[in-house]
């Protein structure tokens, strides 16, 4: 995860109000995270970019300023998964349930509620082709990519190239219902 987010550091939205209940200071591994009159105030000298700060803020108060470009975080995704399944390749099955799908990361607090309806359960050996499946469900499901609606900086297609590019998986699948 932070090889992942090592080039994100958090920025403080002024659309959004501060309770000022000190979790994203008390999240902080580095304690780069201060509570002013205003708000977090950050110290991006000690920053890591791990975003425990952005998930542990109730209010959302706190969002992703990248310091590179947002595709090459789509590039780190493939490759932490890569790395995550090392040595497990051929022993690995995957399942991702399309289930209560929201707006933000299931990590973050407030997701937000669900952007449409359960479509059920997806299983694979090949992490990249279950992905791509529930990818093309969703476009399927809501005739556009949802996701770019919420977030026009998310490169998912390219996150799913790269991983077959570096050999993680095929974006091809055949689906099979299985009841």
């Amino acid at each position: 995860k932070q090889m992942m987010h090592a080039d994100v550091v958090p920025e403080r939205r002024l659309d959004r109000t501060c309770l000022h209940c000190g979790y994203c200071v008390d999240s902080c591994p580095e304690s780069a995270v201060f509570l002013e009159e205003d708000g977090p105030v950050f110290d991006l000298e000690k920053c890591v970019g791990c975003g425990e700060c952005i998930t542990a803020c109730p209010e959302g108060v706190i969002k992703i300023l990248w310091n590179s470009k947002p595709e090459n975080f789509a590039q780190k995704l493939a490759e932490g998964g890569k790395a995550a399944i090392f040595g497990k390749e051929n022993s690995s099955v995957f399942i991702n349930g399309l289930l209560s799908v929201t707006p933000e990361c299931d990590c973050v607090s407030d997701a937000g509620a669900p952007m449409m309806e359960d479509l059920g359960w997806f299983m694979s050996t090949d992490p990249v082709a279950v992905d791509r499946a529930c990818f093309d469900a969703v476009l399927q499901n809501a005739g556009h990519d949802i996701f770019k609606d919420v977030h026009p900086n998310t490169f998912f297609e390219k996150t799913l190239d790269y991983a077959e590019e570096i050999g993680l998986g095929k974006n091809s699948y055949e689906l099979e219902e299985v009841k």
